[in-house]
């Protein structure tokens, strides 16, 4: 058990050695190297409408599959009185 943790303790050493660091400003002297994502300004309109649009997709999907399911095994709502 401790040569286990000896190994994987190596092993994380070595790997964080050869991590390298680099803060924002750093980054943006040389944005070709390390700035590794789109930095244009977005729609927040368009996205809040893609999670609104995913989100309820999600939600009829996932309530479709219970109904379907409830139907398969002849489930029927219990009639008040």
């Amino acid at each position: 058990m401790a040569r286990s943790i000896f190994l994987a303790s190596l092993l994380f050493t070595s790997l964080l050695q050869s991590a390298q660091m680099v803060n924002l400003e750093e980054g943006l002297q040389n944005p070709d190297r390390f700035i590794l994502y789109d930095r244009n300004p977005f729609n927040i309109g368009m996205n809040a409408g893609l999670a609104i649009l995913v989100t309820f997709s999600i939600l009829g999907v996932v309530l479709g599959t219970i109904a379907l399911i409830a139907r398969g095994l002849g489930y029927r709502k219990k009639r008040r009185t």
